[in-house]
């Protein structure tokens, strides 16, 4: 079992919409935010939470969470909330109810917790979605 096998399947997915690039948390890491393409699609994976466990922890069923943050150059705060509300939007309908192959839940959206971001000529929008996931022991 890989347990983020959710992340090439999430951004797989994204590739479909008018993004110049969807990337994941290790490819952010190296990339330098002046040579960044817009708009884009970063998909960082933020954790878990035990959802249920049942017999004797032999089996539980983990809700992922995984940040996409749509990004584009600005000029002004009004011209990058214009240009990110219609991705913004896209990505909520492309996301929202989506069952991924495998042994994986339901996407559904969750509450971001984190506010947008304006840095360096660029603005950051995190959306965050969950899966759920489950684990059987031996």
């Amino acid at each position: 079992m890989n347990y983020l096998a959710f992340e090439p399947l999430l951004i797989e997915h994204l590739k479909a919409l008018p993004f110049k690039a969807v990337l994941s948390s290790e490819q952010l890491s190296v990339l330098e935010e002046k040579c960044q393409p817009t708009p884009a699609a970063h998909v960082i994976y933020l954790g878990d939470r035990v959802d249920e466990t049942a017999q004797a922890g032999l089996y539980s069923r983990v809700k992922q969470h995984w940040m996409v943050t749509v990004t584009v150059r600005y000029v002004s705060t009004s011209n990058a909330r214009q240009q990110a509300g219609e991705l913004m939007g896209a990505v909520l309908t492309h996301l929202q109810g989506w069952k991924p192959p495998a042994e994986l839940g339901c996407v559904k959206r969750v509450n971001a917790n984190t506010m947008p971001l304006y840095k360096n000529g660029y603005a950051y929008f995190p959306l965050v979605f969950e899966t759920s996931l489950k684990i059987e022991g031996t």
